[in-house]
């Protein structure tokens, strides 16, 4: 594998205008046979590029695995903290044991890969240990998302895989090659969370994300526990998403999404059933389109509960609220990032969403490092990991050292 050393600054391409274009640029740039080369050593920690502006919030990114390419997702075996699935953009999915950084081939899908399209998403059915089934999100064509179930075959005997598609859930003809979606959550309700972006290109130019007699731009919901052979019905939970990329459910049931914005804003928004959240009237808590009066224009839409500038970041990364025990001031507290900047953020998760999302310094700051964050992962024990999609590797959130 050749590796060549990729910085931010070095894409930031004339001409690339908007966040999403922006991560088409960088995702198009760095292919599968080259990566950006970790500073990291394994077990050893990565620098940041910006150390927090309060030396008190500072985290530190242990290096745990590397080798990957192009990561979209991490998701942790059912109880596990050592074995985790990691899925790779052009098709690839690894069983991966932190213990020993061993892996074995899970299994390999064919995907189209061009913009924002390949293998995104992965998620073990609740009941996973004992019936084995597992649900992946991916382009088969580039004008088409597939959710499809899969069973877990494992050879007792010698641990050898060969996991196979089982049927096909849901199929969504898509126009453009951006705004997929991609992550796949069971919640509490033992049903699949299913998060579309709008269809794509730039300012949802069918309005897509409001039209209800479209899948796209909205979060859906299906029981995926019907008889084989039964249709699945998806239901719309909400609508008025641009591109939901990575959410999660909190403590009290919550879903908290991350939905990334198109020229100014980056938000991080509660997901609730019957929710129209307002995309493409406003983009985070601000008007789009039209560019005034967007109140009248979309009565009842449901804000952000943070949001941040393009100052700071410029393709939000949703995460998870923290219930480990390494870090101990993040405890309660919402983490996400951003793919482009590298920065980590914290928030607390209010009871309900504010008339004003917090932004600015409200943002906790705890860092900002050379990587491109495409996911985090939580494990059985409530730890927090980070994905670096450019330079392959997977990180455990920690306590920063003094030096920092």
């Amino acid at each position: 594998m050749k590796i060549i050393l990729i910085t931010i600054t070095t894409l930031m391409i004339p001409g690339l205008i908007g966040c999403a274009s922006l991560r088409r640029g960088i995702i198009g740039m760095i292919s599968f046979d080259e990566a950006k080369a970790s500073s990291a050593t394994m077990n050893g920690s990565l620098a940041p590029s910006q150390p927090a502006p309060d030396k008190s919030d500072q985290l530190r990114l242990d290096l745990v695995a590397n080798g990957f390419l192009n990561i979209t997702d991490v998701e942790f075996m059912p109880g596990e903290s050592a074995t985790a699935v990691v899925l790779e953009k052009a098709g690839k999915a690894y069983r991966l044991n932190l213990k020993d950084n061993s892996r074995a081939e899970l299994f390999t899908v064919p995907v189209k890969t061009e913009s924002e399209l390949g293998l995104l998403g992965f998620a073990f059915h609740p009941q996973f240990t004992k019936n084995r089934k597992f649900f992946v999100h991916y382009n088969p064509r580039s004008d088409l998302s597939r959710i499809s179930e899969w069973l877990w075959v494992e050879n007792q005997k010698t641990g050898a895989l060969s996991c196979t598609e089982q049927r096909v859930l849901l199929e969504v003809e898509q126009p453009y090659q951006n705004h997929n979606g991609g992550s796949l959550v069971f919640g509490p309700d033992g049903l699949l969370y299913i998060g579309f972006g709008d269809g794509g290109w730039r300012g949802d130019p069918e309005n897509r994300s409001q039209d209800m007699s479209s899948l796209l731009g909205k979060m859906l919901r299906i029981d995926v526990n019907t008889k084989p052979g039964d249709a699945v019905k998806p239901e719309i939970f909400a609508r008025g998403l641009r591109n939901p990329w990575k959410y999660s459910f909190d403590s009290k049931g919550r879903l908290v999404a991350g939905d990334v914005g198109q020229d100014k804003w980056e938000e991080i928004t509660f997901v609730e059933r019957g929710a129209n959240l307002g995309w493409r009237v406003f983009e985070g808590s601000h008007c789009y389109d039209p560019s005034r009066d967007c109140d009248k224009a979309l009565p009842g839409a449901v804000g952000p509960i943070a949001e941040y500038d393009h100052e700071l970041g410029k393709s939000v990364t949703g995460g998870f609220e923290y219930r480990g025990s390494n870090v101990i001031a993040l405890k309660g507290r919402y983490v996400f990032g951003d793919f482009v900047s590298g920065r980590i953020w914290s928030i607390p998760l209010p009871e309900k969403t504010p008339a004003k999302p917090l932004s600015g310094k409200e943002l906790k700051d705890h860092g900002k490092w050379d990587i491109l964050i495409s996911t985090f992962a939580e494990d059985a024990s409530g730890e927090i990991f980070v994905a670096d999609y450019g330079g392959g590797g997977i990180y455990l959130i920690k306590t920063a050292p003094n030096r920092y």
